[in-house]
């Protein structure tokens, strides 16, 4: 009888071990979750946490997504600023798969064209 109290116990302790270490696992990419609803809300956080580009995202969230752009260009007239981002994506050989023109004006993502 004792033996198998003692064995309900070591099963119990390591299951929950098990699950302890799971739990540690998992919290870097809820911090990060909640680390992007802090700083762009309960909107858009999920969505760059997924990767998700949306019309409407301010520049910064786009660069959460996609990193820095290849190149940048800017148009500025009496109306406010259009800027267009370009995003060559590359294989791991460096040849170019497709390119990702995103239409910015007045900060906001307006356009996305993707050429192949």
């Amino acid at each position: 009888m004792e033996l198998w109290i003692g064995l309900v116990i070591f099963v119990f302790l390591y299951l929950f071990l098990q699950l302890a270490g799971e739990d540690k696992a998992a919290t870097p990419v809820d911090d990060r979750l909640q680390e992007l609803i802090k700083k762009y809300g309960e909107e858009w956080g999920p969505l760059i946490h997924k990767g998700k580009l949306e019309i409407g995202m301010k520049a910064d969230m786009v660069q959460e997504i996609l990193g820095k752009p290849s190149h940048i260009n800017k148009d500025i007239n009496k109306d406010g600023q259009t800027m267009k981002s370009i995003y060559e994506i590359k294989n791991d050989k460096g040849q170019l798969l497709e390119t990702q023109t995103l239409t910015f004006i007045n900060g906001i993502l307006t356009n996305i064209n993707i050429q192949c």
